[in-house]
């Protein structure tokens, strides 16, 4: 089933950009 794997892969990019966020947060913060 191809909808599991793009299921499965937008979760992946979504973690992605959530993790990316946060660091730039964290970075903001330092500063």
């Amino acid at each position: 089933t191809f909808d599991n794997l793009d299921d499965i892969s937008l979760q992946q990019v979504k973690i992605k950009l959530t993790s990316r966020e946060e660091r730039l947060n964290q970075a903001k913060k330092k500063w």
